[in-house]
Order: structure tokens, then sequence, then C-alpha cells
């Protein structure tokens, strides 16, 4: 229906009120798009090559690169705040330093103490945790420091303001097909299914303690794995929009992240059919590390989707050209997004 496709455009004002909660949004956005660079230049290093005969080079990588894009989640993070008009810039790069972390030791914490007591090989040494803790002490948290001044000093001037939140239109009521549930299972089932066939070869490396080789192919189904992310969400926040649903910040962020929950769900598909694990011990190190990995993918989507949306978003109506009975007579402001009409004196 012709009616229903330019409905987005009577919600413009709406569209661009604050969001609630903006230093949690920022902050998982920033630590989602360290993620999301992490994992790329990791898998760009096993193209190379360089993983072969290398036993826990993976691992020691990993740790290294987590420490080194930290400025990348200070920077994104730094400068969405700063658009946001975030008057708290000292709490936002804390919160972004800690936002990944916080899970990952409180996790890892409970599974080595266990591991300790058990008397298992799998424990990590007292000595390299104290290196882990001194990198992220010297390394990792002032480059977030740096990339957050830095994302500020560079941040656009910000057009959004408090104040719309006296104009917002009321949401008509939504089809069932069109509510947050539906769109979540949509954005989360679409981009799965497009990495579904690598699952078992990665979960076959990481727990079957097999050397995971096929780095090419999997460079290509985690490019893929983002351009259908993006894509996905950016048509259902369109549809969302067209239903005059104004409230996309937070959902195109937790839609994004929908292939985590799936990504979890599978992990206890693979735990109970293929894995041939058993033991109190396995079974937590198993669950605890794969729900991690399910978070750090949650992230690390959810940032693209919400950063793809914003792009797609901030396009749309900045080539809105408002009309009156008199438009020979105003003159078209671009005002970051938004276009505001004045009339000539």
């Amino acid at each position: 229906d012709r009616d229903e496709e330019v409905q987005w455009k009577l919600i413009r004002t709406e569209v661009f009120q604050i969001p609630s909660q903006r230093n949690l949004l920022c902050a998982l956005t920033g630590s989602g798009m360290q993620l999301t660079s992490l994992v790329f230049i990791l898998v760009v290093i096993g193209c190379l090559g360089v993983y072969y005969g290398a036993d826990g080079s993976v691992k020691a990588a990993a740790w290294l690169l987590y420490s080194l894009t930290a400025i990348i989640a200070g920077y994104v993070s730094g400068r969405l705040y700063k658009y946001l008009n975030g008057p708290h810039w000292a709490l936002n790069i804390i919160t972004t330093a800690v936002i990944f972390p916080i899970p990952l030791f409180i996790i890892w914490f409970i599974l080595n103490n266990l591991a300790w007591a058990y008397g298992s090989s799998a424990a990590i040494p007292f000595g390299t945790i104290v290196i882990i803790l001194l990198m992220w002490a010297v390394v990792t948290f002032p480059l977030t420091i740096l990339g957050g001044i830095t994302g500020r000093m560079k941040a656009k001037d910000s057009v959004l303001d408090d104040k719309f939140s006296k104009l917002m239109k009321p949401i008509p009521v939504l089809l069932w097909y069109r509510k947050a549930p539906i769109s979540f299972l949509i954005a989360g089932i679409i981009p799965f299914s497009a990495v579904y066939l690598q699952l078992n070869y990665i979960f076959q490396s990481i727990w079957g303690h097999r050397l995971y080789h096929l780095y090419g192919i999997l460079l290509l189904a985690f490019v893929l794995l983002i351009i259908v992310t993006a894509c996905v969400n950016i048509s259902l926040i369109y549809f969302q929009l067209n239903s005059q649903d104004y409230r996309w910040w937070w959902r195109s962020f937790i839609n994004g992240g929908a292939p985590g929950l799936f990504l979890a769900i599978y992990s206890g598909y693979y735990y109970f059919n293929n894995s041939h694990m058993q033991g109190f011990l396995q079974t937590l190190f198993f669950f605890g590390y794969s729900g991690l990995l399910s978070i750090a993918v949650y992230l690390s989507l959810g940032a693209v989707s919400f950063l793809s949306c914003s792009k797609f978003i901030n396009y749309i109506y900045s080539c809105l050209l408002y009309t009156s009975d008199a438009a020979d007579d105003l003159l078209c402001v671009d005002l970051g997004g938004r276009r505001i009409i004045k009339k000539k004196k």
C-alpha cells in the first residue's frame, strides 16, 4: 500500500528522540565493535597461516588483540555518547572498559577455581592470571580512555534534544507479525542460518581438540554474517518505522544480537548430541565458555546492527524534503540527518 510505505515520514521528530540508558547503549556498541574487529583480525591472521603448528597461539593472539582493540571500543562509544549529548563522559569510558570484562571475569573466576579444586590441567596458573590483569590495567584500560577522548573530539555536533519527548506521537496498535518478539526471531534465524554449517567445525576445534584450518572459508562466513545481519535488521527497522513505531534505538541492538541466543541454543544441542562430554567439571566448562561466546556474539552483531540502522535512518531522513503550500518560500536546512524548513525572510 502506497500510504503505508510513507508512514515513516510522519515520525521524523520522534525518530531522533534521545534513547533511554544512552550510556549503556554506547558502551555495549563500543564493546561490540571491539569484538567484531578482534574476530576479523584474528581470522585474517589465520588465513596467513600463522597459527599452523603453534599450540595455544590462537588464544594468545586473542588476548593480545583484545587489549589492542580496546581503542576501538573507546572511540565508538565516546563518539556515539557525544552525539547523544551524554553529560558523563568519564562514566561512559569506565562503563565501556568493564562492560564485557565483568561477565568474562565472573565466568572465568568460577570455572578456574573449580578446575583448581579438581586438580585439572585446564586451570590457568597464578602467574598467567597476574599477567592478564596487568595487561588490562596497563594496556586495555588506557587505550579505552585514549579511544574515548579521540571519539569525543571527532564527534559531530549533535542536534538531538530531550525536549522532543514532550512531542511524542502515540504508537498505533501493531499487527502481531510486526511486534518485537517476531522481529527478534526473524533477526536471529536468518543470520544464524548463514553460518550454521561452520559452527560444527568451530565447536569441534574448540571442544574436540582438532586443528581448525579453514580460515579462508571462516572469513567469508564472517563477512557474510555481518552483511546479512545489517541488511536484515535495516529491513526490519524500516518496516517498524512504517508502522509509526519510532522505538528503534534499542530495538536495532537487541534484534541484531539475536543470533547470539540461537548460538546458545545450538551449544546445548551440540553438547547432548555431538560432544561425548560427561562429568560435572566438563559440563560446567562447556556451558560456561559457550555462554561467554554467545554473549560476545550478541554484543558484536548487536553493534553491527545498531550502527547499520543508525546510518540508514540518518540517510533516509536527510533525503526527506518537507513540503508545504508555500514550498517556494521555504529554505531547507540540513541538521545532521533531519531537514528543517525555515521561511525565507
